[in-house]
Order: C-alpha cells, then structure tokens, then sequence
C-alpha cells in the first residue's frame, strides 16, 4: 500500500497545483490562499452541516490546509490529511501544525495514519464530529473507495462533494482536464457506494447555494452528499 500511495502521491506535485492548465495535468494555476472566497466556503459548509461552533472537523484530501485555514478562523478546530508530499511541504504557515501527510490513501482502524505527526497529534486525528470530502474521492480508484469510505467513520458525519459523470464521461466538460480524475458516476451511484460502506444519508443534491457557485450552470454537474454513520443515527 505505501508503494501505491507514493506513486499516487507523485501525481499532485508542483504542475498539478502550480501550472496545471499549462501541463494539462489539472485546473490549478498558482494554488493560492485566496482569504475572503475560502472562508466564505467554510461558512456555506458549516452551515449546511448544521455544525456548533467548536465542533472538530477533519478536511480529507486538505492540499495546502487553505480550507482548514478558513475552518480555523471561524473558530472550528480543524485538521488536514492529504497524500501529495508536495502539498503538505507547501502548507499554509497559520495550519502548518494541523495538517499532515497520509501514510495510506485510506484511513485505516477509523483514525488517521500519518507520517509526520508527532505522538500527541496522531491521537488528536483519531475522531471528529466531521469530515470533509471535497473534490477528493473522484481521485480514488474504484477498487480502493470502499476501503476509504469505511476509514471516514473516524468521523460522526460525512460531507461529499464530487464531480458527477453520466456514460462514462463527467457532465461538465472541464473536469475532463484533470489526469488524476478516475470516478465518473452519477449521485445515485455515490449514494449506493455510501451506504455500502456503512453510512446513512441524510440530505442529497445537486447544488447547495455558495459552493461551487462556478458551475451551477451545469445542473447536474456536482454532487452533494452530507451523511453519518450509521449507528450514529439523529446525532451530531
């Protein structure tokens, strides 16, 4: 597993977020942190959660922890996961202590498994009221999605969002762009997927006000998908 995850791993290095539409490797150009959009984004995904202030959040797949970032100066405790070792070295200083490079590309035992956290940290990244799964899962390959969306039960309550395709190609042209992109399924497929893996959905669409504004005009082009563990039923 740690084989595959470096050679993964290697796929999210400087083109991806730096030059992406120059190499033609992704839709990133100067991957920056942009204050105002990113924290208004936090606030758009904390409300449609119906998450209390001071709840913990886990971002899954944080890049650079702009979003943990934005999260944290809304008073959320929040952490970051990502397999690119590039990604996590170029961290946003103000999250540096909060966001980590994955061992695996899943999360194993219900907790994170990361390289370069000390003791005291690795058990801080063993639960959390949420997870946060935002244009990340399409870039799992159908074999291993099982395997991740079982390891997001470190988190009471799960929020997805992914690109969604129809006959084998994603309703918006432009995610096409992106090399490292494996999955294109519609939101029923998604739901199935989640609820195999052990989580109840709670609320699906195919737009929530605020988030990936961009490309509403496409109407069935993203998908929504805010669930939680099963057992965990009517709690936060």
């Amino acid at each position: 597993m740690a084989t595959i995850v470096q050679s993964r791993s290697g796929l999210f290095g400087p083109d991806y977020y730096e030059r992406g539409v120059e190499a033609g490797v992704s839709l990133y150009e100067n991957y920056r942190w942009l204050g105002e959009t990113t924290v208004a984004l936090a606030a758009r995904m904390v409300e449609h959660l119906a998450l209390p202030t001071g709840a913990r959040v886990l971002d899954y797949g944080c890049a650079k922890g702009y979003l943990v970032r934005a999260l944290r100066e809304l008073h959320y405790p929040a952490w970051g996961v990502d397999i690119s070792e590039y990604a996590i070295q170029e961290v946003d200083p103000a999250v540096r202590s909060f966001c980590f490079r994955m061992v695996h590309d899943t999360l194993a035992e219900s907790s994170v498994e990361v390289s370069d956290a000390p003791p005291d940290r690795r058990e801080a990244l063993r639960s959390f009221d949420a997870a946060i799964a935002k244009d990340v899962l399409e870039h799992v390959p159908y074999a291993d999605l099982g395997r991740v969306l079982r390891g997001l039960a470190c988190a009471r309550r799960l929020f997805v969002v992914v690109p969604l395709g129809a006959n084998g190609r994603y309703v918006v042209p432009d995610y096409e762009r992106d090399v490292t992109h494996e999955i294109r399924e519609p939101l029923e497929w998604w739901m199935r997927r989640l609820e195999e893996s052990g989580w109840r959905i709670a609320d699906a669409r195919y737009h929530v006000p605020g988030i990936k504004e961009s490309w509403s005009h496409f109407p069935r082009g993203n998908g929504f998908v805010v669930c939680h563990r099963q057992e965990q039923e009517g709690s936060l």
